[in-house]
C-alpha cells in the first residue's frame, strides 16, 4: 500500500511538471514578444526622430533666405536669361567683329554664371524663372527687328551699358541687404565682374557710336540737301 502511495504521488509530481513546462514555454515566449515589442519602438522612436529632424531641416532650409534675398536670385536669374539670348541675336545680327566678340564673351560667362546661380538656388529651396521679365522680352522682340549697324547700337546700348548697370546696382544692394553669407559671397563676386564688363561695354559703345556717327549725320542731312535740289 505505502509502495503505491509512494507510486501515485511520483507519478503526480511528474504530470506536475509535464503541466509547467509548457507554462514556462509560454513565459519565455511571452518575454521574447515583449522584448520584440520593445526594439520595435525603439527603432520606431529612432526613425521618428530622425524624420523629424529632416522634416525640420527641410523647412529651415525653405525659410532660410529673406524675401529679399530670393528676389535677389530671382531677379539675377532673369538678367542672366536677357543677356544670353541678346548676346545670341548678335551671332546672326551684328556686323561688326568686336560686338560679336564681346556678345560672345557675354554667352561664355553667363553660362558659368548660371550653373553657380543654379546651385545656389537648390541649395536654399529657390525656383528660379527660366526666362526673362516681361520688360526684357521687350527689349529682346525690338533687337530681333533690328540688323547690322542698328543692331550694333542697341545692343551696346541696352545689354552691354544698361543691362550690366541694373546688374551692378541689384548686386550692390544684396552686398548691402543680404545676410545669407553665400549669397553675400556670390553678389560680391559677380558684382565686381559686372563692373567689369560694364567697362568693356562702355568702351564699346562709344567706338560703335563713332563708326555710326557720320551714317546718322547723313540721314539727317539727307532731307534738306534734296529741298535744296
Amino acid at each position: 500500500m505505502e509502495n503505491h502511495v509512494r507510486k501515485s504521488m511520483h507519478a503526480s509530481s511528474r504530470q506536475t511538471q509535464q503541466h509547467k513546462q509548457p507554462s514556462q514555454l509560454c513565459c519565455l515566449a511571452l518575454k521574447a514578444c515583449f522584448c520584440m515589442m520593445l526594439s520595435c519602438i525603439a527603432v520606431l522612436s529612432v526613425v521618428t526622430v530622425t524624420y523629424a529632424t529632416e522634416s525640420a531641416d527641410s523647412i529651415g532650409q525653405i525659410s532660410r533666405l529673406s524675401r529679399h534675398e530670393k528676389f535677389f536670385l530671382m531677379h539675377v536669374a532673369e538678367n542672366n536669361n536677357a543677356e544670353v539670348l541678346a548676346s545670341a541675336l548678335a551671332a546672326s545680327k551684328a556686323s561688326d567683329p568686336e560686338v560679336k566678340q564681346y556678345a560672345a564673351l557675354m554667352v561664355e560667362n553667363q553660362a558659368g554664371k548660371a550653373e553657380e546661380l543654379r546651385q545656389l538656388a537648390a541649395r536654399n529651396m529657390v525656383e528660379l524663372p527660366t526666362v526673362p521679365s516681361k520688360l526684357q522680352q521687350q527689349i529682346l522682340a525690338r533687337l530681333g527687328k533690328l540688323d547690322g549697324a542698328k543692331f550694333d547700337g542697341e545692343y551696346c546700348r541696352q545689354i552691354a551699358v544698361l543691362a550690366h548697370k541694373d546688374s551692378i546696382a541689384l548686386f550692390k544692394q544684396a552686398v548691402k541687404r543680404a545676410k545669407n553669407a553665400d549669397v553675400q559671397a556670390f553678389a560680391v563676386k559677380n558684382q565686381a565682374e559686372a563692373e567689369a564688363y560694364l567697362s568693356q561695354g562702355e568702351a564699346l559703345k562709344v567706338i560703335i557710336d563713332k563708326k555710326t556717327k557720320p551714317f546718322r549725320k547723313m540721314l539727317n542731312i539727307a532731307p534738306a540737301a534734296n529741298i535744296q535740289k
